[in-house]
């Protein structure tokens, strides 16, 4: 086994109490080394003060508890679900290992959106009766197993909560008298998706009308005509299937607009279905970019759906995200630092979902057109190698996978991801400072970062590693009750912090 890979699966792994009240963090600049600083300040261990209050505002919660230069964990508030940090993915194998790399990599991915469905439809030459059919190509496909994973198999339920099917697509036999999309062919179809997906008890099944209508490659239509074949396929979803949940418009930017409206079109799908009481189990889009333009989306969706008067809202899922450009994405220094922050506005923002793009490359390495989406590389049938970045989720899986509930909170530009450990006496950290203040970031000078923990006599730091350019195991010195450690703009640190 790779060193660095034998790391990564102890990383974050013990967990425990809570151990700080305090934290005092003193930003140094420069390349010396940043002393230890004592603290008269004897507070409670957080996992005896932790209250049931929300902090609502990580912008205004994290200054209300500053106490002078430091910040006052005694009152950080852990108020976030461990299940938002999970590294929920996009999965459509095409390597010959890539579907036993993706079940044995991480401990649980939360979502998995698959899109093989919609592939299976454009591929056939009408729903039953000729020798190319939808119906029969979908009992196959799903008899196969999802190229040799088992959505049936309660081990498929042990790595996974919820499963997201898309499917578009404008196949001659799907199509009307003017070649569009025609809503009573596409019924039977519904119907007989929802239905073979059944007796799936694994996980969830989430069914998502359409993928990115918003971009003329996936549709030509107007908004009309996109909110007509969603309201036929989600009806005949819920009838087939009740316990299915059914939503849309997977658009690739939440503020796009379809011909015919003055309203981004996941508004205008949102006030449609409680206008016409079409079912609407979640609302989707697609991120691509950067991450301080996650609050936007959310803050449209809130006010539409307090609008409309929904009882029950939809739940709120980004299906697609990574960098914003191919050059972005290329860009290794940037993309682990990227990660992390998307993350870390996900869960602030308010997010119930989130699935990244791609588990694997769409395309082999050294084609021209590959867009450097995945987390794997792949060479034709060949499976190629991870990519750091794979690493910087595998912090997050660990952090989720051993925390019990996860606060969030900075210090100047520094971001921090703290658990509340299940068990043990081991707290599981991140820590990174993002720039992404141009198109290529990537690393500044090192910064010094001294951070003293108040109500502990004695701390260590165990399993320290870090990505950048690569993976690697990273120094962080402890003295007493503080730990001292150097990262670059971009440097994601994951930790254990134990109380002795």
């Amino acid at each position: 086994m790779h060193k660095a890979q034998g790391a990564i699966q102890y990383l974050l792994m013990a967990g425990g109490a809570i151990i700080v009240a305090v934290i005092l963090i003193t930003l140094i600049s420069g390349i010396s080394k940043s002393g230890a600083h004592d603290t008269n300040n004897s507070a409670e261990k957080l996992s005896e003060i932790i209250k049931d209050s929300k902090c609502q505002n990580l912008n205004d919660c994290p200054r209300d508890l500053n106490t002078g230069n430091g910040i006052d964990f005694g009152a950080l508030e852990y108020s976030f679900s461990p299940e938002i940090f999970r590294p929920s993915m996009n999965l459509r194998p095409l390597s010959k290992d890539s579907a036993q790399l993706y079940l044995t990599k991480f401990s649980n991915h939360d979502f998995v959106r698959m899109s093989s469905i919609g592939f299976q439809l454009r591929a056939s030459d009408c729903f039953e009766g000729c020798a190319n059919s939808f119906k029969a190509n979908l009992q196959t496909y799903l008899k196969d197993k999802v190229k040799g994973i088992d959505i049936e198999n309660p081990a498929w339920g042990q790595i996974h909560n919820k499963i997201i099917f898309d499917f578009w697509g404008n196949p001659a036999w799907l199509q009307n008298a003017q070649g569009k999309p025609d809503p009573e062919k596409w019924k039977p179809v519904a119907r007989e998706i929802a239905a073979q997906l059944k007796d799936v008890t694994a996980v969830e099944i989430y069914l998502e009308v359409w993928n990115e209508p918003d971009l003329g490659e996936f549709w030509s239509g107007t908004t009309q005509e996109y909110l007509a074949i969603y309201k036929a396929i989600a009806e005949e979803i819920k009838s087939a299937n009740p316990k299915a949940k059914v939503g849309g418009a997977a658009v690739n930017q939440w503020f796009n607009k379809l011909p015919g409206s003055g309203n981004a079109l996941n508004i205008e799908l949102i006030k449609y279905a409680k206008e016409n009481n079409v079912p609407l189990d979640f609302v989707s889009w697609h991120f691509y970019r950067t991450p301080d333009q996650a609050k936007g989306p959310v803050e449209a969706y809130e006010a539409e759906i307090n609008s409309a008067g929904f009882q029950k809202k939809p739940e709120l899922i980004i299906t697609e995200w990574n960098g914003w450009s191919t050059e972005a994405r290329k860009y290794v220094p940037a993309m682990s630092s990227l990660i992390a922050t998307d993350y870390f506005e996900f869960a602030q923002a308010g997010i119930d979902g989130q699935i990244f793009y791609n588990w694997e490359d769409d395309t082999s390495l050294n084609d021209p057109s590959n867009r450097y989406y995945g987390l794997l590389t792949r060479q034709g049938e060949e499976t190629g190698d991870l990519r750091p970045t794979y690493y910087a989720h595998a912090m997050f899986d660990a952090l989720a996978e051993k925390s019990s509930a996860i606060a969030l909170t900075k210090k100047d530009s520094l971001l921090m991801i703290i658990g509340k450990p299940k068990t043990g006496n081991c707290a599981p950290a991140i820590m990174w400072e993002p720039n992404f203040d141009s198109a290529s970031p990537g690393f500044s000078a090192k910064k010094d970062y001294t951070i003293s923990f108040g109500g502990a006599e004695t701390i260590t730091a165990q399993d320290a590693v870090s990505v950048k350019s690569e993976f690697k195991e990273k120094s962080v010195q402890a003295a007493q009750n503080t730990l001292s450690f150097s990262l670059e703009a971009n440097e994601v640190l994951g930790l254990e912090i134990c109380t002795q």
